[in-house]
């Protein structure tokens, strides 16, 4: 995997780069809304990307449930890691649903292949991890607070998740799934929401564009090395095509 995506693993080692720079540094109102774009834009990337990967459904779980809480200690504001993790979860899940029924509607072929009927089979080694992650997410909920969840805040939450939402619809793959008529699509939603949360709070508006702009670098990384993919592949064919081919013979006038 690491060999046939060598861009988005670049991506995501600077990504990890950018977020020990803001663990290491001091939380300003300067900075404020780039950090927090960017965990927003982070966030929404696993979301989508883990409900649309091959992996194992709990390889999934465990993967999302360790980047929500490694993100909730990059705090924007003074308030307490409680109420970041609970925002982060309510963001994530919002995402990964939206994603996943999307999906769902544009494949109905899942419900009706026979692989779905034993999806549901799970082995023994599986549930103990299941109940290895269960326990670790009962011990992270006692410590989540949404009491931050109020009518004045709904709005905030859905701007925010906005962007993100109507990305997941548009692209099934990567950025070149999106066409003139998506763009302005996403260009209108991306406008309407920086300018209600820009209402809402102080650099708020900026905080949607940060998040749109780390979303579009992340499917635009992952256009350019699905495409290396598709070239290699298509090279692959046409070697075993011409192996394959029958060898031109000369012509014999005694046939």
């Amino acid at each position: 995997m690491l060999r046939d995506h060598p861009l988005t693993w670049l991506f995501v080692i600077a990504s990890i780069c950018v977020d020990l720079v803001f663990v290491m540094t001091e939380r300003g109102d300067d900075l404020s809304a780039f950090r927090f774009g960017m965990v927003l834009g982070q966030l929404a990337a696993v979301a989508i990307w883990t409900s649309r990967t091959q992996l194992h459904r709990l390889a999934k779980v465990s993967i999302l449930t360790a980047v929500v809480g490694l993100l909730a200690n990059i705090r924007v504001d003074a308030a307490p890691i409680s109420i970041w993790l609970a925002f982060d979860v309510l963001y994530v899940s919002a995402i990964a649903v939206a994603t996943s029924l999307s999906d769902s509607i544009h494949d109905k072929r899942r419900f009706q292949s026979g692989m779905d009927r034993k999806r549901w089979q799970i082995s023994l080694v599986e549930c103990m991890g299941w109940l290895t992650l269960a326990s670790i997410l009962s011990f992270g909920a006692r410590h989540m607070d949404y009491s931050f969840l109020s009518p004045e805040v709904i709005d905030e939450v859905l701007a925010t998740l906005a962007v993100p939402i109507v990305l997941a619809i548009l692209t099934r793959r990567d950025l070149r799934d999106v066409r003139r008529a998506g763009a302005l699509i996403v260009l209108t939603v991306l406008i309407a929401a920086a300018a209600w949360l820009a209402s809402e709070q102080q650099n708020g508006g900026y905080v949607v564009f940060i998040q749109f702009a780390y979303l579009v670098c992340w499917l635009t990384t992952l256009s350019m090395d699905n495409s290396i993919v598709e070239s290699q592949e298509l090279r692959r064919s046409l070697i075993r095509a011409s192996a394959n081919a029958e060898p031109h013979r000369l012509f014999n006038p005694q046939d």
